[in-house]
């Protein structure tokens, strides 16, 4: 399984900036929020990163055994 995370430094910020997902979030599982399935790596992970701009503290894409990348933030 590849796993991609990207973590913003502790730079004093508490408050998370509200955003609006392209797609909603569809499920939540351990502090992690489902946001959107991509069909390769690198839309994924770019897709994270602009989270990660947004105010999203981590995020991470997962490959599914279907040929598919998931994106998770929190």
């Amino acid at each position: 399984m590849l796993i991609a995370l990207g973590a913003m430094g502790a730079q004093g910020t508490s408050a998370v900036a509200a955003i609006s997902p392209s797609t909603p979030v569809a499920a939540q599982s351990g502090g992690w929020l489902f946001v959107e399935t991509y069909v390769d790596w690198s839309t994924c992970v770019d897709a994270g990163q602009e989270y990660q701009r947004e105010g999203w503290h981590e995020w991470k894409c997962s490959y599914e055994p279907i040929g598919v990348y998931r994106l998770f933030i929190r």
